[in-house]
């Protein structure tokens, strides 16, 4: 019952990849974090790699393999995190390898544990104590890596290191978080911001890259929001010119609109729970005990409040290079377009009964599977946010302080020393993903 136990002795480099060639191999893979699907992160301590529950991760690269265990060369590199994933979750077996180049390497099964630990290694070698069945979980947006004896990449949650163990692929799956790439080539959250009543903006921040396309109309629009909607209510709709989304909810005391601007085809999913974390952060920025934090700290107020803008920009968009809209963005599209012609051919009224009852079961077949992506989709958002408050830096996700202290440029406007940021987060002031369960949508 127990997975064979190989000798790790290996007497033959021939078709042995070492570092320095695999870097060269490697260098247009993105840097990434892997975070446990239970919380926590690798980190690359000097003699075997480590599980974490605080701290920053440790940058790895995850190389795909061909069917002679040769690092595959990347033609050009990834333009997006949604491109990396689809990629990712194609690949067959693949090394994961460290910041110094080194790969990490399943040792040697031992029976009192049913495990055996994880190690470094300077080459790929033929034996496949480095190489590693990637399997993909679209439920939970995970990937769990399987060793040459069936043992599965995980933890020792007592020693608090890196093991490969006896689990179900699922049990030890990680989300993989790829560093200095947008979310989407195409679909994002393009501006965040927050508005008195007076049209004056107490905070925004723009989406880098993003030109200004989406303040056309912007005093018009501006206007009859704060005429049109009450207090304590929300609305979304289409800017008819540029087809950019908005999404708007009035605060209770009827003082302020928090404004999430995003791409045509953006989730409104996910545009109405950034609002809401929106709305938080505002509700932040004017509590007077949090200023006197920041001053105790000496961090500059305006500064923190445009790194937590772009956190939750980050946040949501992460989540929707993950989710099923992303990778199933054009089937979904097609269908959707299929279900628009149906509906106006019924309209028409020119479907014979036969016709007429084919595309009623076309409708609701796609209505089905609409529902189980949505489904499949709401329980991604729930595994998210157990993942990332379980994975918390302070009052922040792993992967929102990951992103502000090593993240891509967009970030970059915010740079200032590792420790400000962490002690910045560790206030508690930044509330991202860990809130969504909280929030009651006013949008549903």
């Amino acid at each position: 019952n127990y997975p064979y136990i190989y000798n790790r002795t290996n007497t033959n480099t021939k078709m042995n990849t070492t570092i320095s060639e695999s870097n060269s191999m490697s260098a247009r893979y993105p840097d990434l974090f892997l975070y446990h699907l239970d919380g926590g992160h690798i980190y690359r301590s000097n003699r075997i790699p480590t599980h974490k529950q605080e701290g920053l991760p440790s940058k790895f690269k995850i190389l795909p393999l061909d069917e002679h265990n040769k690092i595959q060369e990347l033609p050009a590199p990834f333009s997006s995190r949604a491109a990396y994933i689809a990629s990712l979750a194609r690949w067959k077996k693949v090394v994961i390898q460290d910041e110094k180049g080194k790969f990490v390497q399943c040792g040697t099964f031992l029976t009192p544990t049913k495990s055996a630990l994880a190690w470094y290694s300077c080459e790929i070698g033929d034996s496949n104590f480095e190489v590693f069945d990637l399997e993909y979980y679209p439920t939970t947006a995970t990937f769990s890596f399987k060793s040459y004896n069936g043992l599965y990449l995980h933890y020792n949650d007592i020693l608090g290191t890196v093991a490969f163990k006896t689990r179900e692929g699922r049990e030890a799956s990680w989300h993989v978080h790829p560093l200095s790439l947008a979310a989407s080539d195409s679909e994002q959250i393009m501006f965040v911001g927050v508005v008195n009543n007076d049209k004056e903006f107490l905070l925004q921040r723009t989406a880098e890259g993003v030109g200004n396309d989406w303040k056309n109309d912007l005093d018009m629009v501006l206007k009859m929001l704060l005429e049109g909607l009450a207090a304590n209510s929300c609305t979304m709709f289409q800017h008819p010119t540029t087809q950019h989304q908005w999404c708007v909810a009035r605060s209770s005391d009827g003082e302020r609109l928090n404004i999430v601007v995003s791409s045509e085809l953006y989730p409104k999913m996910f545009a109405s729970e950034c609002v809401e974390d929106l709305e938080l952060i505002c509700e932040q920025f004017g509590d007077s005990e949090k200023d006197d934090e920041l001053k105790k700290y000496g961090i500059d107020k305006t500064e923190h409040y445009l790194k937590s803008l772009a956190a939750l920009m980050y946040d949501y968009d992460d989540q929707y290079s993950y989710s099923v809209f992303a990778s199933a963005h054009q089937d979904i599209q097609k269908a959707m377009d299929q279900m628009t012609d149906n509906i106006t051919k019924m309209q028409e009224n020119i479907a014979s009964a036969e016709e007429l009852k084919e595309t009623t079961d076309e409708l609701l077949e796609f209505a089905s599977n609409f529902k189980k992506q949505s489904s499949e989709l709401s329980h991604i958002m729930q595994r998210r946010t157990v993942v990332l408050s379980s994975a918390l830096i302070g009052g922040a996700s792993g992967a929102a302080a990951g992103f502000l202290i090593g993240g891509p440029g967009s970030a970059a406007v915010l740079a200032v020393e590792a420790a400000e940021v962490a002690v910045g987060l560790g206030l508690g002031i930044f509330l991202g993903t860990s809130t969504a369960t909280a929030c009651t949508s006013r949008f549903w």
